[in-house]
C-alpha cells in the first residue's frame, strides 16, 4: 500500500507541475482520477488500522519545523516504526503522512495538513517524502527557511533525493534569502547562486549513481539550465567571494599534504564505520571539485559575456530538458521557453526571442498559467 501511495502521489505531481501538452480539462480529468485512487487506497488503510479515531487535527500549524522537533519522541518509537516497515505494516507515522499529503491536494485546510505532517515526522524522522512535503508546503507560504530545513533533513535521510536537491537549489535562488531587513546582500546572493549551481550539478551526480536515468530526466536539466542562467545573471560582476579566496589557498596546497591530512583524520577516526566517513570524504571531495569548476569558469577572462560560457551551458541544459530526456520532458513547458527567450533578447536575437515567447504564451494559455519569465528559476 504505502508504495502504490508514494506512486501515486508521484503521479499526481508530475501531471499537475510538468503536463502542459494536454488541455486543461483533461489535466482536471487525471488529477481528479488520481486523487479518488489516493483516497481509495487511504479508505483501506483505515479500514485495516484504527489510525483515524486518534488524529489530531487542533496542534497549534504556526510552529515552524526545527532541529528539536526532529529529534522530539523519535527516540521511543524510532525501533517500533522500523519494524513495523520491515514488517510491511503502514506505521502510525506512515499514515499521517500520507493523510497530511492527501490534504494538500484535496484543497483542505493547509495547517490540518501541517499539522499531520509535523506529528508524523515527530514519530519517524526518516520519512524523507514527508520532509518533502513540509518543506514545499513551507515554500508555497513563503516561509523558505523552514523549507530549506526540511528539505536538508529529508538530505541527512537520502543524500539521492532528486526533489529534496531541486527544491533546494530552487529556494538558493530566490534573493530574498539573501534580504537583511531591508537591504539585499549582493555578496550573498552570489554565493547563494552559486550553491544552487552547486546543488544541481550534484542532483544529477548523484540521481545517476542511484540508477534513475538521471541524464534522461527533463527535470534535472531544467533545473540545471536555471541554475547557470542566475548564477550568470548574479556572478559575473567582477566579485571576489571570501570562499573563492579560501579555494584558491586550497588549490595551491601540495597533493601530498592533503593526503597527509586526511590520514591523521582517519587515524583519529580509527575504530568507528569506516564505510560512513569514506561516504562524506566522497561528498566533500565532489563538492570541492564542482565549486572549483564553477569559481574557474567565473573567473575566465577569455569568457565573451555575449557568448558566456554559462549561457552556452544553460542553452544546452534547456535543450536537453526539451528535446533529448525521456523523462519528465519539458517540451510544452511554458517557463522553459519563457526563460530562454531572456538569453536571445540579451544575445540580441530577436526572432528566436519572439518564437520562444509565442510558444511560452501558446503553453500557458492552455492552463491560464500567469506569464512570469522567470518564474522557475
Amino acid at each position: 500500500m504505502a508504495s502504490s501511495l508514494d506512486t501515486l502521489f508521484e503521479d499526481y505531481r508530475i501531471v499537475e507541475e510538468l503536463a502542459f501538452d494536454i488541455t486543461k480539462q483533461e489535466k482536471t480529468t487525471q488529477l481528479n482520477n488520481i486523487r479518488k485512487k489516493i483516497e481509495s487506497v487511504i479508505d483501506s488503510i483505515e479500514q485495516r488500522y484504527p489510525y483515524k479515531q486518534s488524529l489530531n487535527l487542533t496542534t497549534n500549524n504556526k510552529n515552524k519545523p526545527h532541529k528539536k522537533d526532529k529529534k522530539s519522541g523519535a527516540n521511543k518509537t524510532e525501533n517500533h516504526t522500523n519494524k513495523e516497515k520491515t514488517n510491511g505494516v503502514i506505521s502510525r507515522a506512515q499514515y499521517l503522512y500520507f493523510t497530511g499529503r492527501y490534504f494538500t491536494i484535496s484543497g483542505n485546510d493547509k495547517d490540518s495538513a501541517l499539522a499531520l505532517l509535523q506529528e508524523s515526522i515527530k514519530l519517524d524522522p526518516s520519512l524523507i517524502e514527508c520532509w518533502n512535503t513540509l518543506g514545499s508546503i513551507y515554500y508555497s507560504c513563503n516561509e523558505l527557511l523552514a523549507s530549506k530545513f526540511c528539505f536538508e533533513s529529508a538530505l541527512e535521510h537520502d543524500r539521492y533525493n532528486k526533489i529534496s536537491f531541486m527544491s533546494l537549489s530552487k529556494i538558493l535562488r530566490q534573493p530574498i534569502m539573501a534580504r537583511n531587513g531591508r537591504n539585499v546582500n549582493e555578496m550573498e546572493i552570489m554565493e547563494n547562486c552559486i550553491q544552487s549551481l552547486i546543488l544541481a550539478k550534484q542532483a544529477l551526480k548523484y540521481s545517476k549513481n542511484s540508477k534513475k536515468n538521471a541524464l534522461k530526466d527533463g527535470e534535472l536539466w531544467f533545473n540545471l539550465g536555471n541554475a547557470y542562467l542566475m548564477t550568470f545573471l548574479n556572478c559575473i560582476n567582477g566579485f571576489k567571494l571570501e570562499s573563492s579566496i579560501q579555494l584558491a589557498k586550497e588549490q595551491k596546497v601540495d597533493k601530498k599534504e592533503k593526503e597527509k591530512a586526511k590520514e591523521e583524520k582517519m587515524d583519529w577516526l580509527a575504530g568507528l564505520d569506516e564505510a560512513y566517513f569514506a561516504e562524506e570524504y566522497e561528498k566533500e571531495e565532489m563538492y570541492a571539485a564542482i565549486r572549483r569548476e564553477i569559481e574557474t569558469e567565473l573567473n575566465d577572462g577569455s569568457n565573451n559575456l555575449l557568448y558566456h560560457v554559462y549561457i552556452k551551458k544553460c542553452l544546452s541544459a534547456y535543450k536537453c530538458a526539451s528535446t533529448k530526456c525521456i523523462i519528465n520532458k519539458h517540451e510544452h513547458h511554458p517557463d522553459l521557453y519563457c526563460n530562454r527567450s531572456h538569453i536571445h533578447i540579451y544575445q540580441e536575437n530577436y526572432d528566436a526571442a519572439l518564437h520562444d515567447l509565442k510558444l511560452s504564451i501558446k503553453y500557458s494559455s492552455i492552463h491560464d498559467v500567469d506569464q512570469v519569465c522567470l518564474k522557475s528559476a
